[in-house]
């Protein structure tokens, strides 16, 4: 069995904005669906109007169909996302990320975000059946480890990306060259 993966839409915003989501195409796109849930199409959808990058993501048939929550899930679900909003009901942000996590908990797929708060978050989630939290960088790292780009090309991914208003993870602040790109 080959592993899952499942994607938040601050990821999938980041490679759309430099017109790069062929480098998430190559390393996931040949793997078992779902790539993406139901709440993070909505928040793509719903922001289709407000930025250009959203209709790319929705043009590309790779991501395949978005992972519903089951009827039976919806509480506990729920209680993930009110969680990731330190416990404020309604929860108002990370409806995406919080039900991904869970969709990932349960099929044991890797969650890929660059939301700082959920990827901390999600990392407790490992232990009790998530496979594993990565972000952009770290896909970009595989990307030149299998040799689908060189350090350069990462690097100037990610400028490119933090230049058009795109924010990573604080730990990789400062520290975004060819050489971090190392795998």
């Amino acid at each position: 069995m080959t592993r899952r993966v499942l994607h938040d839409a601050v990821s999938l915003k980041h490679f759309a904005i430099v017109d790069r989501l062929d480098v998430l195409k190559e390393r996931h796109g040949h793997l078992e669906e779902p790539r993406w849930c139901d709440q993070v199409y909505e928040e793509i959808k719903d922001g289709v109007g407000l930025a250009i990058e959203n209709a790319k993501i929705l043009s590309v048939t790779w991501l395949g169909t978005p992972e519903p929550i089951a009827i039976e899930d919806m509480a506990a679900a729920y209680r993930y996302h009110v969680a990731l909003n330190e416990g404020r009901e309604p929860p108002t942000m990370h409806k995406g990320e919080a039900y991904s996590i869970f969709i990932g908990q349960k099929i044991g797929a890797i969650f890929y975000t660059d939301d700082g708060t959920a990827y901390d978050w999600a990392l407790a989630k490992v232990r009790s059946g998530l496979g594993g939290v990565r972000d952009t960088i770290e896909v970009l790292r595989e990307a030149v480890s299998m040799g689908e780009l060189s350090k350069t090309e990462a690097c100037d991914l990610v400028l490119g990306m933090q230049k058009k208003g795109r924010d990573f993870r604080h730990v990789h602040d400062g520290k975004i060259t060819p050489a971090y790109f190392d795998p």
